[in-house]
């Protein structure tokens, strides 16, 4: 099994505990992918799986709850950030939510620093009572031991999902999608593995103001103003 599964295997594990331990019905847990700007590496228990795909594709970037839940630090109950009367009036409820019977829920956050390792989902259907305080308090307990079991794993989830990308981008294909020249190409590219212009222009045979002047013109034709912007894109196309 490798680091990818293990997490995900690990994910799925405590979302079957967790389901029992809080008397709930569903469950999902995503990993933040930097690069991509997304969540993945879903896991899910009771949620149908076409309308999963319709939250990565759709409704991750349209939802009112879930960053909010986050920036709290803490278990939360989403009644925190948006009242119930006001969530089951969004999209986000009447198109996702509800399509599975979700209505009353709980979110909880791993983060190694400020990096998200492991979400975790929980919810009840609209004939239950809402989550206690009693709750909240459980999964606050829990929460250092669940970080903890996750974090080397999402790490390695991460860092294994961003070479991934990384490799799946190469000149040519840079080439044909933002009309570079071959040399402009290999030095993006160059950018995106992390080095350096002194090291590119070792690895190259080019004098460093050349590789300044490659760049300026690979920051021009993408529409970016540095490095960073230039691999947050690069990375978001390969995603």
């Amino acid at each position: 099994m490798n680091q990818s599964d293990s997490g995900n295997a690990l994910r799925l594990h405590l979302g079957y505990k967790l389901l029992d331990l809080l008397d709930a019905d569903f469950y999902a847990s995503f990993v933040w992918n930097e690069q991509q700007q997304s969540f993945t590496e879903r896991v899910s228990i009771n949620m149908d799986n076409n309308n999963l795909k319709g939250y990565e594709e759709y409704y991750q970037f349209n939802d009112p709850i879930t960053f909010k839940l986050q920036a709290l630090g803490k278990a939360s109950s989403v009644n925190e950030v948006i009242s119930q009367s006001d969530l089951v009036k969004t999209e986000f409820y009447n198109d996702f939510l509800s399509k599975d019977g979700l209505h009353y829920g709980v979110n909880m956050y791993a983060l190694d620093n400020d990096l998200n390792i492991g979400d975790l989902r929980i919810w009840r259907h609209a004939g239950r009572s809402n989550f206690t305080q009693n709750d909240l308090e459980i999964l606050q307990t829990l929460r250092p031991y669940i970080t903890q079991g996750l974090k080397h794993i999402g790490r390695n989830q991460v860092e294994t999902s961003a070479a991934q990308t990384i490799q799946s981008i190469n000149p040519e294909r840079l080439r044909e999608s933002y009309a570079l020249t071959a040399r402009e190409a290999e030095i993006a590219t160059k950018v995106l593995m992390g080095k350096g212009d002194k090291t590119i222009s070792y690895e190259l045979d080019i004098g460093f103001t050349t590789v300044r002047t490659h760049l300026k013109n690979i920051f021009s034709k993408l529409s970016v103003q540095n490095r960073t912007a230039l691999a947050h894109k690069l990375m978001s196309k390969a995603g």
